[in-house]
């Protein structure tokens, strides 16, 4: 791995100097020229013609739009040479003539994968130039070889300050056990590994990137690790006011007098009061979080899809299907129903459902409250079937945030 990585080094070197690289190879082309004249002179020729390959293999990597124009001036002076040598060495005019088709013919071969391998090289760097997240390539240890330029826009520094330095130097200190252990996970064989921590910037703050990376082999052996990163810093900050919204929100439900419960726009439980806790039965830890399966349990022969989910979804029709009172008011439906809880006892309810509106006017969730009226219908203060009766004595009804 250190050899592999001298060698790119060095060639990375000689390309950002290439006068002094062309000036190098056409010396060496010189040098091998004058040794064959030399050849040529003892009588020696056919010595040291294969030595003409270097210059012209090195011309054809390195400059490969121009290294068939140089094989076939180096070639032509090497035939020129041997033609200079007659009558010493007229013999060896065809096998020089073969010679020079072979110059030209490796330079072609290598200047065409050459152009080939740039080409793809410039579009694959284009892509890794563009790209708005990290990539980054590790050594066994963790230590940076090679990272995107977008650490740039991210971090605010260079490449130059990342290669070279492990984790410690940017992970914030309370995430480095998590970067720790997923190092060591895929270091020991886990096909890939993905986490969240936080980065420091150039500023001194940090934001959250999320990680996720696999191994790469050299020759059959792990020869480090294959990572890319994104910034999920205002993803992070909206989940964490999404969370505090809610929090708030079931403390204030929390206090109303009726039976209340919100839903998230998944359909998971986010809010179940003690009121209705008490009606169902049930305690909050055991719901939240949960779907429709758990927070209707406690009803015997309860409908499918569930009120506060038809109203999540504005599913009108199901809902007048199945509650035949419904009364809808834009979004807000009230209505009143029947149920029978598992235990066998029966309640009569008026029921508010009406989903929570974001910022942007979406569907985040919905939320519905309960009245237990099963006194009144017993004592028959709370006619049934009367519509007027049941809206004017609603909007008394608590509103849902």
């Amino acid at each position: 791995m250190l050899i592999q990585d001298m060698e790119r080094s060095v060639i990375s070197r000689m390309k950002k100097r290439p006068r002094l690289l062309a000036f190098t190879i056409l010396c060496l082309a010189l040098a091998i020229l004058a040794l064959n004249g030399l050849g040529f002179s003892l009588g020696k020729p056919g010595i040291l013609p294969h030595l003409l390959y270097i210059p012209i293999i090195l011309m054809a990597y390195f400059f490969p739009r121009r290294g068939i124009l140089f094989s076939c001036a180096l070639s032509l002076t090497y035939l020129s040479l041997v033609l200079w040598s007659e009558p010493v060495a007229m013999h060896m005019v065809p096998l020089a003539a073969g010679q020079v088709v072979l110059f030209v013919l490796v330079a072609a071969v290598v200047s065409l994968l050459t152009l080939r391998l740039n080409e793809n090289e410039e579009k694959y760097r284009g892509v890794i130039e563009r790209s708005s997240d990290i990539i980054l390539l590790t050594d066994t240890n963790g230590k940076a070889t090679f990272i995107s330029p977008s650490v740039n826009r991210l971090l605010g520094i260079g490449a130059d300050d990342v290669v070279g330095k492990g984790p410690a130097d940017f992970v914030h200190p309370d995430d480095m056990d998590e970067v720790q252990q997923n190092l060591e996970i895929l270091k020991n064989g886990a096909p890939f590994m993905d986490f969240t921590v936080r980065i420091r910037k150039k500023d001194g703050e940090y934001i959250f990137i999320n990680f996720h990376g696999t191994r790469f082999f050299e020759n059959g052996e792990f020869a480090g690790m294959q990572i890319m990163g994104r910034d999920i810093t205002e993803k992070m900050v909206e989940a964490d006011n999404y969370r505090r919204a809610n929090l708030r929100l079931a403390m204030i439900i929390d206090l109303l007098p009726d039976p209340t419960m919100a839903i998230d726009r998944t359909g998971s439980v986010v809010a179940w009061n003690r009121a209705m806790e008490g009606l169902s039965g049930l305690p909050a830890s055991s719901v939240m979080g949960q779907d429709e399966d758990i927070y209707t349990s406690w009803i015997q022969d309860s409908y499918r899809p569930s009120l506060i989910h038809s109203v999540l979804h504005q599913e009108k029709d199901a809902i007048a299907g199945t509650y035949p009172r419904a009364h809808f008011e834009g979004n807000t439906v009230r209505t009143e129903t029947e149920i029978t809880r598992t235990d066998g006892q029966s309640f009569s309810l008026w029921i508010m459902a009406t989903p929570i509106l974001g910022e942007d006017g979406a569907f985040t969730g919905g939320i519905v409250s309960l009245r237990d009226v099963t006194h009144q219908q017993k004592n028959g203060r709370a006619p049934r079937n009367n519509r007027p009766y049941l809206n004017r004595t609603s909007s008394t009804h608590p509103q849902p945030l």
